[in-house]
């Protein structure tokens, strides 16, 4: 029995995973689990099984790389995907990143004016860019695996290959030996995008970065320095001092700040109302705002509570909800009634119904859905009226021959 609600929580929690991953199956009275993970289970930890690092190791490595340089690799690969996402820099970025981003809808190819063809952010992309690197690389793997299956192809090598990297070390070499073709594929786009080292297709062996890792560990820790380090500067005059002079960082800042002065470490903005109207416009949230200016926030910063000034984020939200002032939501108007009862008539009924958003003597508006209730109510009415009418029709012509017969007599 779980004492503790939230650990109570957890391991409920943690059941349904094993169960939706079908690792483990419930029955009324226990949890079993699935006979290929049990097996696999009791290899590993009785130390059996084929070793994906290879039987025979690998030679010294002339070219070896430390910890620190492939930190230093996997920050500048994934940050040119970026840089391309926020100023459309190709350098250093290959089509089958640029296709993944197209998929992904991060961004879109042109279609008017000189610049046909030529790749654009979209809203999607721009939210994509505030988020963090974890996040980032997480929701870049998993639209790759899904363009692997538009194509036809099965993703289950290249989900062995990212479940190997997990439990690899960084710094140590492993090489490409008895890896499939479609691993190897795999193997040079992790390279692109910063998640593997290989210094050239045909070496031998590759590096796992800190990047890939932290992030198959779930961790986010290390992943980018500009987080652990801070540079932006937040004053209650809505000025802003960025200390930096990475172009990503400041194309990623200029997306709701008005950058006016630069200096050769330095940038100087101003966060008006202006610039947060555009990022709003572009997709991005008054919330993913104040969250990029509290993560990068510079140390001075983050001694103080709170981080970021709460005139600056009061005033952010401020300007999100002058957007949200007016809904715009389907609806239909119905006018040039034949008289004035038929317009009451479906005044009445609408109102009554609670589907009428506005009206006059003229003009009657519904929301979209409360239309085919109306419609329904109207062509029944209509169908009435009209027999009614015939009715009366038929009457008045028994009443006219009954008054034509009666006369014609002697």
């Amino acid at each position: 029995m779980c004492v503790h609600l939230v650990s109570c929580r957890a391991h409920l929690e943690a059941l349904e995973r094993l169960k939706a991953l079908r690792i483990a199956v419930a029955n009324d009275t226990h949890w079993l689990l699935s006979p290929s993970f049990r097996v696999g289970l009791r290899t590993a930890l009785s130390g059996g099984g084929k070793s994906w690092a290879g039987a025979d190791p690998l030679e010294p490595d002339a070219h070896a790389k430390d910890i620190s340089e492939l930190e230093q690799y996997s920050r500048a690969r994934w940050e040119a995907v970026l840089q391309f996402m926020a100023a459309a820099n190709t350098e250093g970025v290959t089509q089958e990143v640029v296709n993944v981003l197209i998929d992904a809808e991060l961004i879109s190819l042109s279609t008017t004016g000189e610049g046909a063809g030529r790749p654009v952010i979209t809203n999607k992309g721009f939210q994509f860019l505030l988020q963090d690197v974890a996040t980032q690389v997480w929701y870049f793997l998993t639209q790759y695996l899904n363009s692997l299956q538009k194509r036809g192809a099965d993703p289950v090598e290249a989900l062995a290959l990212l479940f190997r990297l997990s439990f690899s070390t960084v710094g140590m070499d492993y090489p490409v030996e008895g890896l499939t073709e479609g691993q190897l594929d795999l193997l040079q786009h992790l390279r692109e995008i910063g998640l593997v080292f290989r210094r050239k297709r045909t070496s031998r062996r590759f590096y796992p970065t800190p990047l890939a890792i932290n992030l198959a560990s779930g961790s986010a820790k290390n992943l980018d320095a500009a987080d652990v380090k801070g540079y932006i500067v937040v004053e209650t005059n809505f000025r802003i001092y960025a200390y930096t002079d990475s172009p990503l960082q400041l194309a990623l800042l200029s997306l709701f700040v008005d950058l006016r002065y630069r200096f050769p470490n330095m940038v100087c903005g101003l966060l008006s109302r202006d610039s947060v109207r555009k990022a709003l416009v572009k997709g991005l949230t008054a919330e993913q705002m104040i969250r990029f200016l509290r993560t990068h926030a510079h140390p001075q910063m983050r001694s103080r509570t709170p981080v970021l000034p709460e005139t600056i984020s009061d005033q952010l939200r401020l300007w999100e909800l002058e957007r949200n002032r007016l809904r715009v939501l389907p609806a239909v108007l119905y006018e040039r009634f034949s008289n004035q009862r038929e317009h009451d008539l479906l005044h009445h009924y609408g109102r009554d119904l609670g589907v009428e958003l506005a009206h006059s003597s003229q003009h009657i508006v519904v929301t979209f859905e409360g239309h085919e209730q109306i419609k329904t109510f109207w062509q029944a009415h209509r169908q009435q009226a009209e027999a009614d009418a015939q009715a009366r029709q038929r009457a008045y012509e028994q009443q006219v021959a009954q008054h034509q017969a009666s006369t014609m007599q002697p």
